[in-house]
């Protein structure tokens, strides 16, 4: 029987959410492990504001013959003409072998009929994982880099000093050295607070529209996409206390940033930002390393530097990745590769136009740029 929600659509009631919360609680306690971000409430809390109320769904179920176990929640991103596309990212989370997570996905699609693809990414197990719908084929495109950076925070902070490279640790001192003053915003039980004695004062709104210049400086430099105020605003919102911003100032200026999020006993640097002034003086490497030493201050064992490129992959998404790829190999840490997403196709001619129309798209956005 699989147990199917929309926690936070229109006609969800207190009671369903305690429900799905009750479902998590007792999926985490059985397996006494670390969830990951994605497949959390307040992850989906996020996307219900980024994709609306009604395309975040909750499944929960058992295999009654061989009692296997899988639980996830499915992201459903709408497309024209009526159609949509199924995401399970990190996911499905299983317990006892792969057929609970077959249903898990049957369901998820057959509630869907004018889905055009399913997709997962599971952290591991790519060859169970390929197999967990019929007809499936590695995905044409990944949300989640396939290889991330872990640095081990039960080490010394002298330890973990240690086993930078030695221009990451240059550049950490340098900044200190050169003033650089970094200082951390949450929001705690639903109040903006600062949570650095002597940070200056600053709103919600104020804070995050530094960000957010920063973010656009950086996305002009370095060519790619970013995200508007509001999109930082519900990121903070949605996460709640399993978020933090970070902000570095020089001369009264404020330079580089950076959001991070907690769950379990992982912290993830998910944005970052720099301006175009004062670059000399390295401040985006003393904003990672205030978040590392919060992270480790917090009782978090893992920093994740979120993803890094694929050593001798040639894939687009890899070759993107090799400017922060080499930032953030200063800091050390141990490449972990994880799990490939894969896809199955409902409606192929209609994902084959998709796709051709994406790929004109970006081919024509090339021809602008050069």
């Amino acid at each position: 029987m699989m147990y199917i929600s929309r926690p936070f659509g229109k006609d969800s009631t207190d009671k369903e959410n305690r429900e799905v919360l009750a479902r998590i609680a007792a999926w985490d306690a059985m397996q006494k492990g670390m969830r990951p971000l994605h497949q959390t409430m307040v992850w989906a809390r996020f996307m219900a504001w980024l994709l609306g109320p009604e395309n975040v769904e909750f499944y929960d179920g058992e295999n009654g013959e061989d009692h296997a176990r899988a639980q996830s929640f499915v992201y459903v991103y709408p497309l024209p003409l009526g159609t949509s596309w199924l995401y399970t990212p990190r996911g499905p989370l299983t317990i006892g072998g792969t057929s609970a997570a077959q249903q898990l996905l049957s369901e998820a699609s057959m509630r869907h009929p004018n889905a055009v693809w399913t997709r997962w990414d599971p952290l591991s197990d790519e060859g169970e994982s390929k197999g967990l719908m019929h007809g499936s084929r590695e995905a044409h495109a990944h949300f989640h880099p396939l290889s991330t950076l872990l640095l081990n925070l039960t080490q010394s902070e002298e330890e973990i000093l240690a086993q930078m490279k030695p221009k990451g640790r240059y550049n950490i001192r340098l900044a200190e050295k050169k003033g650089v003053q970094v200082f951390a915003w949450s929001i705690q039980q639903g109040q903006w607070t600062a949570l650095d004695e002597g940070a200056p004062t600053l709103s919600f709104e104020e804070a995050v529209m530094h960000f957010t210049q920063l973010a656009r400086e950086t996305t002009a430099r370095d060519k790619f996409s970013g995200h508007s105020a509001s999109y930082y605003k519900n990121f903070l919102t949605s996460l709640d206390e399993h978020a933090f911003l970070l902000l570095a100032r020089f001369e009264g200026t404020w330079i580089a940033g950076g959001l991070f999020t907690i769950a379990g006993e992982t912290c993830t640097y998910y944005y970052g930002a720099s301006g175009s002034a004062h670059r000399a003086v390295m401040a985006p490497y003393l904003v990672q390393w205030s978040a590392i030493v919060r992270a480790k201050k917090h009782g978090c064992a893992w920093y994740d530097f979120l993803g890094i490129a694929t050593p001798d992959s040639p894939a687009e998404e890899d070759r993107s990745l090799a400017g922060v790829t080499d930032f953030k190999r200063k800091f050390g840490g141990e490449v972990r590769t994880g799990g490939r997403a894969f896809e199955k196709i409902h409606r192929p001619w209609l994902f084959f136009l998709i796709r051709s129309v994406k790929t004109s798209r970006k081919f024509l956005s090339r021809l602008r740029g050069a």
